[in-house]
């Protein structure tokens, strides 16, 4: 189930996070997801990005900064409950 999506504006790029805690990147032209990025606990409910970084958040209350090449450059801890 996809609870989180992005869009780029300026590409043909799509970030989804669902149910899973996985995050996946897609590319539209060719209909396939390039990469998938695991981390999160539990559900991922929201997705931002730009051209250098990828922040999602959670219901296991944290939010993690990714670059595109799938590596999770800081998890940020320190919320109550989930992070949406």
């Amino acid at each position: 189930m996809i609870l989180g999506l992005w869009l780029d504006p300026n590409s043909d790029r799509v970030v989804t996070g669902g149910g899973e805690g996985d995050l996946r990147i897609w590319d539209l032209n060719r209909c396939d997801s390039t990469q998938v990025l695991r981390g999160h606990q539990a559900s991922v409910c929201s997705i931002t990005a730009n051209e250098d970084l990828i922040i999602s958040t959670s219901f296991d209350s944290t939010a993690k900064v990714w670059d595109w090449n799938g590596c999770n450059r800081q998890t940020l801890l320190g919320h109550e409950g989930h992070v949406c």
